[in-house]
């Protein structure tokens, strides 16, 4: 589900992209020769610890963000940022080729794609000496 912090989660995602999606036509609009292009970056797992240290150094260089979580509790922090504005949430699970799509196009909407972040990560005890190989292996795809 897309949410723009402060917005309620019951809306559809369609409305959300088409209110998005024109609030920032408009602004490609005013746009005139030479102006410079914003640049919008993709984090995933930024609703905390590093992830949300990451979002916040990208809002401070007034950057565009993207935040990928996949616990849309989470996200409360994004509801009173002082840069909401320029940051949009994607509850979602990033290993979902269709919600990262989602998470690009949005990012794309908001100016020129410049960065993705993979900061999510799924973490499963597995011993090395006692897990089976492809186990292990699963584990190391999820997280690269």
């Amino acid at each position: 589900m897309i949410r723009r912090p402060g917005t309620f989660a019951g809306l559809s995602t369609r409305a959300q992209w088409i209110r998005v999606g024109s609030r920032h036509a408009r602004a490609k609009r005013t746009r005139t020769k030479g102006a410079q292009v914003a640049e919008s970056y993709v984090v995933t797992g930024g609703g905390r610890g590093v992830g949300r240290a990451i979002v916040e150094r990208l809002l401070a260089d007034s950057h565009t963000v993207v935040v990928l979580e996949r616990d849309p509790d989470a996200l409360a922090w994004t509801a009173d940022h002082p840069a909401s504005a320029r940051l949009f949430t994607l509850v979602g699970d990033a290993t979902d080729e269709t919600v990262t799509g989602q998470a690009a196009d949005l990012a794309q909407s908001a100016g020129r794609l410049t960065g993705w972040v993979n900061n999510a990560a799924v973490f499963r005890d597995a011993w090395l000496h006692a897990a089976p190989a492809r186990e292990v292996l699963d584990l190391i795809g999820q997280n690269l």
